[in-house]
């Protein structure tokens, strides 16, 4: 088996859009301007005295009831409010989370266009202390349609917390905790989907509940099963295990595979976290098998460079006059190729090692990385007159990519083998 080859064709043509989960977090959401009855603004991100507060007015959840109370210290470490005893002042937080619901949608399987006839609807605050914990369990489809939940995790600083859903055998871990004090976080998941909570080890975590359905019956998205992607998958990488451990081992120690979308590395250092859509499938089933195969997976921002010359028989008026104008110049001739892999980090957002080494002829999955690159916008190009205005010319093109990275050991000083 080509491993490499095999890999890249399932990554690239099979069927990955059976997401049962989906997850975004990020800085630029609107402050809500939360209002809570009997409160007044609660301000963000969420301190002790306002959670304390919350705590005089919220309703105690205890073993899966809740009863209301009057005292904040009641033996319980998980409080909530319901929808119409929340208010939100600014109003580019309906706007937020329009666009949530249709990211959301999409991410589940539903197309741009049904997205727009998505509805979301508030059903609660949750509050969570420490040692609160929701424990495995499984959302039966609501009366009113609701497809699928949306929790989102406002600011405020905490740790644990961390969400896991399951589906056809196939596991998920999200954990907002590391970014929680700055950011907001949208993890939602099908009807049906197994869930349960981590306890919280500090702080206090605070979510918005939200059902999403469809304004149109009909259009309801139906979940996947993810069962026969896995196991062709997991055929995949025991047969390249089996080859690195066998006496004729001759397979790369890493692949590198280019991820669909492109990520800030300020995003990806977090880890699987911050990936959308196919490419958070990718990264989930591949975390699961890698696991039980012996590999291990992490993600990097990369720039990928190329160098070559261009035509040497274009004279002043092909070039504007000797301007450098790279902008729809085609190579002539390629004289070099690399890939800069920079600090590579694990699913959870662990740093493993930095300035990753990268044969681009046999460790790039999938098989045409480097034209697929290319398809993109530069990040940056530039053309360098080396002829007095008639050439030759040298064009340098620059492309920001982000990776998934595949290995099955590190190296003495706790690099991934090269």
């Amino acid at each position: 088996m080509d491993i490499r080859q095999e890999l890249g064709k399932f990554l690239t043509k099979c069927d990955l859009d059976f997401a049962f989960s989906y997850s975004r977090s990020t800085k630029s959401a609107p402050n809500p301007a939360l209002q809570l009855a009997g409160l007044g603004t609660v301000g963000l991100p969420l301190g002790e005295r306002d959670a304390e507060a919350i705590k005089s007015k919220a309703n105690v959840v205890v073993s899966g009831r809740r009863r209301r109370t009057a005292s904040p210290k009641a033996a319980s470490s998980t409080w909530e409010m319901d929808a119409k005893s929340i208010a939100f002042k600014d109003p580019k937080w309906d706007s937020f989370m329009l666009g949530i619901s249709m990211r959301v949608s999409q991410g589940l399987g539903m197309s741009k266009q049904d997205s727009f006839r998505t509805l979301y609807k508030l059903e609660k605050l949750i509050m969570c202390g420490v040692g609160s914990r929701v424990s495995p369990c499984a959302d039966a489809e609501k009366a009113n349609g609701a497809f699928a939940t949306i929790v989102v995790t406002l600011p405020s600083e905490f740790t644990g917390g961390a969400t896991r859903l399951s589906h056809s055998g196939l596991p998920v871990v999200y954990d907002c905790s590391q970014t929680s004090l700055n950011h907001t976080t949208v993890i939602a998941w099908y009807a049906g989907v197994s869930h349960e909570v981590e306890p919280v080890a500090s702080g206090y975590r605070l979510v918005l509940v939200y059902s999403l359905y469809c304004a149109i019956p009909g259009l309801k998205p139906v979940m996947k099963s993810s069962e026969a992607v896995v196991a062709q998958l997991r055929q995949i990488l025991t047969a390249w295990k089996a080859s690195l451990t066998g006496t004729t081992a001759a397979a790369a120690q890493k692949f590198v595979c280019l991820l669909k979308n492109r990520y800030d590395y300020d995003d990806i250092k977090h880890g699987a976290s911050s990936l959308e859509g196919r490419d958070a499938n990718v990264a989930a089933i591949l975390g699961f098998l890698a696991k039980d195969v012996g590999l291990q997976v992490g993600l990097a921002s990369a720039s990928f460079e190329i160098t070559g010359s261009v035509d040497e028989d274009r004279g002043w008026d092909d070039w504007n006059y000797g301007e450098r104008k790279p902008e729809g110049m085609e190579f002539d001739e390629v004289e070099s190729k690399s890939l800069d892999v920079g600090t590579v980090v694990d699913l959870d957002g662990n740093k493993v090692c930095e300035d990753l080494k990268v044969d681009l002829y046999n460790e790039v999955v999938p098989v045409d990385f480097v034209e697929r690159v290319q398809e993109g916008e530069p990040e940056d190009q530039d053309a360098m007159d080396c002829g007095g205005g008639c050439g030759p010319w040298r064009l340098e093109r620059w492309y920001n990519v982000s990776v998934l990275i595949l290995w099955s050991s590190l190296d003495g000083s706790g690099n991934i083998m090269v």
